[in-house]
């Protein structure tokens, strides 16, 4: 969907990702591009990811290291046909 724009930590987003039921997930992995703002707070400024209400990994964002890019994988027995819903 492009950027998205998280501005405090009551911000966030959820994203559906759709899986047939004709396909057996054996791996999966997120990649996450992130720009992080220079005023953040690094000791209270964390990004974290969940599938299916699961939380998969939390990462503390640095003013210092602005961009940068995570990858996170997916336990294939989270991932259900169907929506699955990325937070």
């Amino acid at each position: 969907p492009g950027a998205v724009r998280l501005v405090d930590q009551n911000t966030g987003i959820d994203f559906s990702i759709p899986v047939s039921a004709r396909i057996a997930v054996q791996a999966a992995t997120l990649s996450i591009r992130i720009t992080s703002s220079l005023a953040l707070n690094p000791q209270t400024s964390v990004l974290s990811v969940l599938f299916n209400g699961t939380t998969l990994g939390q990462v503390r964002l640095n003013a210092n290291t602005p961009t940068s890019t995570i990858r996170v994988p997916v336990p294939p027995n989270l991932i259900t046909p169907g929506f699955n819903k990325l937070t």
